[in-house]
């Protein structure tokens, strides 16, 4: 198993690159889950700073970015039903969270 990497990241201007840096998200890792609008789950065999060399290309001087690594356990509370699938996949020893009160 591929170790799972999270990537955060903090746009001062989304509108001018925003879609570059989410398709070199999605394009450079094997397996990906968007978490939040602006946090992805990734899976890849590369390193945390290949990861972020990768896709600090993408970035304007005033943005942020943070790729760490992701070990499981992990405990969450609304995440859709595909995020949670890739959690279960990916990483080890996550267990189920409580059902969601509707």
């Amino acid at each position: 198993m591929k170790p799972v990497f999270i990537v955060v990241f903090e746009l001062a201007r989304p509108s001018a690159n925003q879609e570059a840096l989410v398709r070199s998200i999605k394009e450079n890792c094997d397996s990906w889950a968007r978490v939040t609008s602006n946090a992805y789950l990734i899976s890849t065999g590369n390193t945390v700073a290949k990861v972020r060399d990768t896709l600090k290309q993408h970035l304007l001087s005033d943005d942020r970015l943070f790729v760490g690594t992701a070990p499981a356990p992990a405990a969450w509370w609304a995440l859709p039903d595909d995020v949670a699938a890739w959690l279960f996949q990916h990483q080890v020893g996550t267990a189920k969270p409580e059902t969601q009160a509707k």
